[in-house]
């Protein structure tokens, strides 16, 4: 089964079991480079199984051959299609019937892109901070990004977010929404401020 095909499934199966919309992440073409899991030919366990790949050879990390060096990027690069571009998001909204939110964004003409070609909505994000070293913050792009497209798009803010202040000046600044999913093992739900 072509990628394009596997992608449908998934997309025709979100829309019949009701999904609000659909993320696409588009900054993670490639893994970007986990010097340690290099060197120590990381492996992700056997055990583990990719639930929407099952029966297909993507559906394990380590099931692909000439496996060297980290499994997490091997399988992404197998896996992940690096010619993609805007035009994508159309047939996304096509094939699943929902409205798409194009994360992984940093730039205003990528914003403007993503708008041009039916994106609903814009992440801010830089996949946190182990994409690109020395990359931009997501906080620190957001206002030209808002400059760009703020008022005709959906603008949500994710990476950085680690109290309630910092949202504030997201939403301060414009931002139609945070996206905060990093909780540290020690805290609670009670603990974030």
């Amino acid at each position: 089964m072509s990628q394009l095909n596997f992608t449908k499934n998934i997309l025709i199966k979100c829309r019949k079991n009701n999904y609000k919309a659909i993320v696409f992440t588009v900054d993670a073409p490639r893994l970007g480079t986990r010097e340690r899991d290099e060197r120590s030919s990381f492996k992700m366990p056997d055990n583990l199984k990719l639930g929407n790949f099952i029966g297909t050879k993507f559906e394990n990390f380590n099931n692909i051959e000439n496996l060297e060096g980290s499994s997490m990027s091997i399988h992404s690069d197998h896996l992940f299609d690096p010619t993609l571009t805007f035009e994508i998001i159309e047939w996304i909204k096509e094939v699943s019937e929902l409205p798409v939110l194009v994360k992984g964004i940093l730039r205003p003409d990528d914003a403007q892109n993503a708008l041009n070609h039916g994106a609903d909505g814009i992440i801010i994000s830089n996949h946190g901070g182990r994409q690109l070293d020395g990359g931009r913050s997501s906080f620190d792009q957001l206002d030209e990004i808002l400059q760009e497209v703020g008022g005709e798009i959906e603008v949500i803010l994710d990476g950085g977010i680690q109290r309630g202040t910092h949202v504030l000046k997201a939403l301060a600044m414009g931002a139609t929404a945070v996206s905060y999913t990093h909780l540290r093992a020690h805290e609670t739900p009670e603990h974030r401020g």
